[in-house]
């Protein structure tokens, strides 16, 4: 959503000229000259943060409209790339209040220019104020700003120097390199001056910028919230360039930070005789109308903390319809972990970070045959997640909503370097001493073998030492306990010899599990879980926990689960005279 203020002009048409003609107003060469246009950005951060920046930004644009009509403003949960791609076109002044994403910084060994240095938007418009897209250098040094435009960058992380509050700021390079490298896209797309104040709304600024790139920059060496700790640099990202810096402190707190481009203008870009502004409205793209439909997605059967697996989207109809490249939004939401509260602040409303299931992280797509192709780069926290995916054109402009609403959200199970899934029927019922047949599934989906090195070495030799091999086959068992969930009581029930290869990453069995019933009535939790002949080094723990009702009114039988995978013949289960110790 564009909103845009066209307040009349207070010079009319005939004195603009008379004042022209008398020379009474410098630097204006035609009374037909268009108003200088002020850009005005609020990104998602958070439903009450978001709500705080978007009065900082009226604030911001109440001063503007007093010296030019052409105010545009683009706000989330509208704030997509297309919108404020076209709000930037010619832009003198262009104001940004949301997430900051820069580099050097934790996250990345790499300047990743797709997504660093640039504006964090709403993957599609008239959502929320959480779900944000990172639009980085490589999206903003391709906008058409005025010549000499006047940035003014607010409340962001790493803009200014400093990393996110609570995190540390490494070394000066690391400093001074956030600062260059934020302004770099900026510069390259015709900026003349950029500004990043952390903790400062960018109301205070307009007024100067709306002069040009050189009274900014004076306003900002001598406003009254600077701390006297003046330094510059010459930039290393582009050529003539200079970095400024005025932390709180002489080497702490890089909240404030100004990059002028080499022969940046002096002269005011405020016009004596503004044109009024007309917005034409474009519609985004849509696949609806062509036919097109998706299938559920196919992930790699490998994936693995922090690396990119490999995703298979069918298009199961008007494939043909498709581009052939395309750029995909991608987020993870945990299953087990709740949603975060809104980023908190410090007592400036500096954002302190993000939550990471509301990143929307991008991906190239490319269309071979009936399918999109896709790498996506795995959290590095292990856990199951939902992934949600949206379709966005080359360019970034996302397609509507009836488009993303055909994609199909799918989970991804990112495993723990020790990891093993037990699957079981979902609840058990039956008589009291009543034998319960069912099938559970093992499968190692770690990505390191399991126990110490002496262990590792033993998981998968396919012709060990036969008296090692034997006592290594004893190695592993599957335990079966039943928990009185009234009394607590744990009464062991069977102990099931596992394979040696479950040790290794990718190994599987599935076990045909017969055990009895307890003899007295109740509410029971069968717990399963891996019992290790000596424990040495590290074994997965998690078990699982099969809701069991014991009653003379249950069935007598319990129909077994389809199994996972092929099992190997089993050995008779035995009785557990303890718990297990794995």
């Amino acid at each position: 959503m564009a909103l845009v203020n066209l307040r009349p002009a207070r010079l009319t048409a005939v004195l603009a000229v008379a004042l022209i003609l008398a020379g009474l107003v410098p630097g204006v060469t035609s009374a037909a000259a268009v108003a200088p246009k002020v850009a005005i950005i609020v990104g998602p951060a958070g439903t009450s943060i978001t709500a705080s920046y978007r009065k900082a930004a009226d604030a911001a644009a109440a001063v503007a409209e007093t010296l030019t009509p052409n105010v545009v403003k683009v706000y989330s949960p509208d704030a997509t790339w297309p919108a404020v791609k076209a709000a930037v076109s010619g832009a003198a002044v262009v104001v940004y209040l949301g997430h900051g994403n820069g580099w050097p910084s934790r996250y990345s060994n790499a300047l990743q220019a797709r997504t660093v240095d640039g504006f964090g938007l709403n993957p599609v418009g008239g959502v929320d104020d959480v779900a944000h897209q990172y639009f980085g250098e490589a999206f903003v040094a391709k906008l058409h700003l005025a010549q000499g435009a006047v940035i003014l960058l607010s409340h962001l992380c790493y803009a200014s120097g400093s990393t996110e509050p609570g995190l540390p700021d490494g070394t000066f390079s690391d400093v001074l390199s956030r600062v260059d490298n934020f302004a770099s896209g900026f510069l390259a797309a015709g900026a003349g001056a950029v500004i990043a104040e952390g903790h400062q709304g960018p109301a205070a600024l307009m007024a100067a910028a709306l002069r040009g790139p050189l009274a900014a920059s004076r306003a900002w060496r001598s406003a009254s919230w600077g701390h006297n700790h003046l330094s510059s640099y010459a930039s290393t990202r582009v050529v003539g360039a200079a970095v400024s810096l005025d932390p709180d402190a002489a080497s702490a707190g890089y909240y404030r930070s100004l990059v002028q481009a080499p022969g940046a203008v002096g002269r005011s870009v405020i016009s004596a005789a503004p044109v009024p502004v007309q917005i034409i409205k474009v519609g985004p793209p849509s696949l609806v109308k062509a036919g097109a439909r998706f299938g559920s997605a196919v992930v790699d059967s490998v994936v693995a903390p922090g690396a990119t697996t490999a995703v298979q989207l069918p298009v199961t109809s008007a494939a043909k319809a498709l581009p052939s490249s395309l750029l995909v939004g991608v987020r993870w939401l945990p299953l087990v972990a709740p949603s975060p509260p809104d980023a908190a602040t410090t007592g400036s409303g500096l954002v302190v970070g993000e939550a990471s299931a509301d990143v929307v992280d991008t991906a190239t797509a490319s269309k071979a045959g009936t399918s999109l192709r896709l790498g996506l780069t795995v959290p590095t926290a292990p856990g199951t997640y939902v992934v949600l995916l949206t379709l966005e054109t080359a360019d970034g402009t996302p397609y509507d909503v009836a488009t993303q609403a055909l994609l199909r959200p799918f989970t991804v199970v990112v495993p723990k370097p020790v990891d093993l899934r037990i699957t079981g029927p979902s609840t058990l019922a039956s008589q009291p001493g009543v034998p319960l047949s069912f099938d559970v599934a093992l499968a190692n989906t770690g990505t390191q073998a399991w126990g110490s090195s002496l262990y590792a070495s033993m998981w998968t030799d396919p012709a060990p030492d036969p008296t090692v091999a034997n006592s290594f086959d004893s190695v592993l068992a599957l335990s079966a306990n039943w928990l009185n969930t009234a009394t607590g009581v744990v009464t062991p029930a069977a102990s099931y010899p596992l394979p040696r290869q479950l040790g290794a990453p990718g190994g599987s069995t599935v076990l045909h599990f017969t055990i009895e019933a307890p003899t007295t009535g109740g509410q029971y939790l069968l717990v399963l879980s891996l019992a290790v002949q000596g424990n040495l080094g590290e074994f997965p723990q998690t078990p699982l926990l099969i809701p069991s009702s014991i009653s003379a009114d249950a069935p007598t039988a319990t129909p077994a689960p389809t199994a996972t995978s092929a099992a190997p013949s089993m050995p008779t289960p035995t009785a557990s005279p303890s718990l297990p110790t794995g």
